[in-house]
């Protein structure tokens, strides 16, 4: 059986970039920096680590941008951020 849910997959491309508003936020920035200038995410989920004094945890949260643009996929190992994508619904 086929489920109709949208999938949502990444842009080609990654950003260096995101606005929030007339706020901006880069790569590098802190969990604490993205949560002052973007707010709380739509979704945040642990991809990975977490366990263990060595291992780092990796963590995806997905920012709803409106209906006029692509939501964005900010990916943070640690607490600095380290890939922004943009996703289209197919």
């Amino acid at each position: 059986m086929v489920v109709g849910a949208a999938l949502i997959a990444a842009t080609p491309g990654a950003a260096d970039t995101l606005k929030c508003g007339r706020r901006q936020v880069t790569l590098g920035d802190s969990k604490a920096r993205v949560l002052q200038l973007c707010g709380e995410p739509d979704l945040k989920e642990v991809v990975s680590g977490g366990e263990g004094a060595t291992t780092v945890r990796t963590e995806q949260w997905i920012y709803d941008r409106g209906t006029r643009q692509f939501q964005a996929l900010l990916t943070f190992e640690g607490m600095g951020l380290i890939r922004i994508e943009f996703l289209t619904r197919q």
